[in-house]
């Protein structure tokens, strides 16, 4: 079932580069439909890691990922900031679809997968690689997946 051993409270606590504010896999809406939504706020590092976040999921993301949407925080991120979602091989499962976010609005995106937004397919661990914010820079990512 979607995560490697049980659902996970905290989606993402160990960071490489800045900080976790706070992150959550919960199920939402019917039990029946079975989404689930990862959610990660973080802040940016500040040193040799500025404009920098890099965190691991906590428990496997086995599921569909069917859309993802970011919103800047209070302390905005810088525009056309760039986030990754790597799956176990190193590749982006969002397809580049989360490149160039705004600083100011919040946007969502199904993945890109081959020229098309479409869902796409996840086995593992998620790397999410969020570059060019800014020094010191919030913001929330909300991943939205159906389990297997």
């Amino acid at each position: 079932v979607g995560v490697g051993t049980g659902w996970a409270t905290m989606a993402c606590s160990n960071p490489s580069a800045g900080t976790v504010t706070s992150s959550s896999d919960v199920a939402i809406g019917t039990s029946r439909a079975g989404v689930r939504l990862l959610q990660i706020s973080y802040t940016t590092g500040s040193n040799g890691d500025a404009g920098l976040f890099t965190c691991i999921t906590n428990q496997y993301v086995n599921g569909w990922i069917l859309y993802v949407e970011t919103d800047p925080g209070a302390t905005t991120p810088t525009t056309l900031y760039d986030i990754d979602l790597d799956n176990d091989n190193g590749r982006d499962v969002m397809g580049g679809a989360l490149d160039d976010r705004s600083a100011t609005v919040t946007e969502g995106t199904r993945p890109l997968d081959r020229g098309n937004y479409q869902v796409v397919e996840n086995y593992g661990f998620l790397t999410i690689q969020v570059t060019a914010a800014g020094s010191s820079k919030t913001a929330e990512i909300l991943i939205y997946y159906l389990p297997f």
